[in-house]
C-alpha cells in the first residue's frame, strides 16, 4: 500500500513538472508572438509617420496606442486563462492528494469504497481537463490511464491479501 502511494506521488510530481513546462512554453510563445507583433507594428508606424504630413501624425500615434492597448489586453486575457487553468489543475491535484489520504484511511474498510473514491477523483479530473488546453487534456488522460493501472494493481493486491488472510 505504501508503494502504491509512493507511485501515485511520483506520478503526481511528474504531472506537476510537465504542467510547469507547458505553462512556461505557452507563456514564452505568447510573449514571442506579441513582441514580434509590437515590433512589426512599431516599424510600420515609424515608416508611415515619416511619410505622413504633420496633421496625420497625431492620428497615427493614436492608432499605434490603440493597437498597443489591444495587445496588452490580449496578454492579460492569456495570463488570466493560464491562471485559470493552473487553478483548475491545482484543484485536481489537491483532489488526488485527498484521495490518496482517503485511500490509505479506508483500505481496511474494503476495496469497494476505495475504488469508488478514486473513480470520483478521476471523474473530477476529467471535468477539469475539459476546460484546459489540449496539451493539458492529453497529459491528464495519460495520468488517468496510469492511475487506473495502479488501481487495478491495488485491487488485485487487496484481493490477494483478502484471500490469503
Amino acid at each position: 500500500m505504501i508503494s502504491f502511494e509512493r507511485s501515485l506521488q511520483n506520478e503526481l510530481a511528474k504531472f506537476q513538472s510537465k504542467l510547469v513546462d507547458i505553462v512556461a512554453d505557452q507563456t514564452s510563445a505568447v510573449k514571442s508572438e506579441l513582441t514580434t507583433t509590437v515590433a512589426r507594428q512599431g516599424s510600420e508606424l515609424e515608416t508611415t509617420m515619416k511619410s505622413s504630413t504633420k496633421d496625420n501624425l497625431a492620428a497615427l500615434w493614436q492608432e499605434f496606442k490603440t493597437a498597443e492597448k489591444n495587445i496588452l489586453e490580449k496578454v492579460d486575457l492569456v495570463a488570466t486563462n493560464l491562471h485559470s487553468d493552473l487553478n483548475a489543475t491545482a484543484i485536481a491535484l489537491s483532489s488526488i492528494e485527498n484521495s490518496l489520504s482517503l485511500f490509505h484511511a479506508t483500505a481496511t474498510k474494503g476495496k469497494t469504497d476505495c475504488v469508488q473514491n478514486v473513480e470520483k477523483t478521476l471523474r473530477n479530473i476529467s471535468i477539469v481537463s475539459q476546460d484546459s488546453t489540449q496539451t493539458l487534456m492529453d497529459q491528464l488522460s495519460s495520468m488517468n490511464q496510469s492511475l487506473q493501472q495502479n488501481i487495478e494493481q491495488i485491487a488485485t493486491d487487496i484481493n490477494n491479501n483478502h484471500l490469503t488472510g
